[in-house]
């Protein structure tokens, strides 16, 4: 794992002025926006690097098992302080499987800080009645 932060650490700072020339990186032009660099983890020495070096966490909701997400949060949140970052400075995504009902989407996003949500869907007309069900902010 120690390998793994090291890469992340180097990937985040190849657009830095400071990027070490004899890493062997080129660099190329600066761009528009930020790069920024998410994991999608889930056990607990990978949670523990998203608190320190990521932008962001997004783990498919499939693949976790119920009761996860509190935990897992729990750990980015004590490693982001421990390493002197707000927890809130790592963001949160989840992949969906399928479409999820809008309230899920509001629990998610006020009990554990969602921020992005990415849904799997093949009709394209349930984003806009999703949208107008959750309301204008």
């Amino acid at each position: 794992m120690p390998a793994c932060g090291d890469d992340l650490r180097f990937a985040a700072g190849l657009d830095s002025p400071n990027c070490d020339p004899d890493s062997g990186a080129k660099r190329g032009p600066r761009p528009a926006h930020d790069v920024e660099i998410w994991v999608g983890a889930y056990e607990p020495r990978m949670l523990r690097l998203t608190g320190r070096v990521p932008d962001g966490r997004g783990p498919s909701l499939p693949a976790m098992e119920p009761g996860d997400l509190a935990p897992s949060n729990a750990i980015i949140d004590e490693a982001a302080r421990e390493a002197g970052r707000p927890p809130a400075d790592v963001r949160r995504l989840l992949n969906f499987g399928a479409d999820p009902p809008v309230d899920c989407l509001v629990e998610l996003a006020l009990e554990h800080g969602i921020s992005v949500f990415i849904c799997e869907t093949t009709r394209l007309d349930r984003a806009p009645r999703q949208r107008d069900d959750a309301g204008d902010p």
